[in-house]
């Protein structure tokens, strides 16, 4: 309310405050827009994981690890109780790339397979 009788006083001065504001806001989705840029490889890096994670998990219970037995009762709790969380993470995460511009699920896979940890 302040702000549009302000700017009724003003008269014609106001709309060179609008427009400075609006460049201000411009300006500031833009250095939030590269501060979400520097997570990516983050967010890649924690999806490598997880996935690793879950292949890992995998090869245990089918025995498939060369020198190790079958998953032990500890290592299943461990399991049952990680990889619901991991899934949750792994979805937040995608969502949140998919939802950035030009999102492509090939250069996803991609880029998660040559992320080095």
């Amino acid at each position: 309310r302040l702000y549009a009788q302000q700017r009724a006083e003003r008269g014609g001065r106001a709309r060179g405050c609008e427009g400075l504001l609006k460049e201000k806001e411009d300006e500031c989705l833009d250095r939030l827009n590269e501060c979400s840029n520097t997570y990516v490889p983050l967010l890649l890096k924690s999806l490598k994981l997880i996935a690793l994670l879950d292949v890992l998990f995998d090869a245990l219970a089918q025995g498939r690890l060369k020198g190790l037995p079958a998953m032990p009762k500890e290592a299943e709790v461990l399991r049952a109780y990680v990889k619901p969380k991991a899934d949750k993470l792994w979805g937040e995460m995608y969502k949140t790339l998919k939802e950035k511009e030009g999102f492509d699920d090939n250069l996803l896979k991609e880029a998660i397979i040559n992320t080095e940890l």
